[in-house]
């Protein structure tokens, strides 16, 4: 009998540790990896959880703080995201997708208001409402038409830099 009871739990130790990556990482998890390549932008979008109401308001959430260290370097991740439909860990007053983060963290880079791409498509000129975001980003090729705009606005800023 103790024959099997060391190589038992010695399995079951290989088994936990092999299956921890599988399992979502806490905020505090996340912070004891040195996290200094904006590629990891590509890893920790999965991992936010929370984002504030308003662009400009005051980040909790330590994947979402990681990412915007990189300011303007995280630019181009974020944009690559912009089409990924995966649900995200965040909601407030819809479930997010990846995209919706990555869009709502080009904003804060950006200091540009979160229904920035829809403000133009509003009917009888009344104001921007979720729901017109919604309408854009849900609609065939709403997405990509999103990643078109952050492109555009990204190149005209990259232009009167220079």
């Amino acid at each position: 009998m103790r024959r099997f009871i060391l190589p038992a739990l010695c399995a079951v130790a290989l088994l936990n540790s092999s299956c921890a990556h599988n399992r979502p990482r806490t905020g505090s998890e996340t912070n004891q990896y040195a996290l200094t390549d904006p590629q990891k932008i590509s890893y920790l979008i999965y991992q936010v959880e929370t984002l504030p109401n308003d662009i400009g308001g005051a980040y909790l959430d330590p994947d979402a703080k990681k990412i915007l260290t990189f300011k303007k370097r995280a630019v181009q991740f974020l944009i690559e995201k912009l089409d990924d439909e995966t649900l995200s860990r965040h909601i407030n007053l819809f479930q997010y997708t990846v995209s919706d983060v990555a869009h709502f963290l080009l904003c804060e880079i950006y200091q540009k208001p979160f229904l920035w791409p829809v403000e133009k498509y509003s009917p009888d000129g009344r104001t921007a409402w979720i729901q017109d975001y919604l309408t854009l980003v849900r609609a065939t090729g709403g997405r990509q038409l999103l990643k078109n705009m952050w492109e555009n606005l990204v190149r005209k800023d990259n232009q009167r830099e220079q």
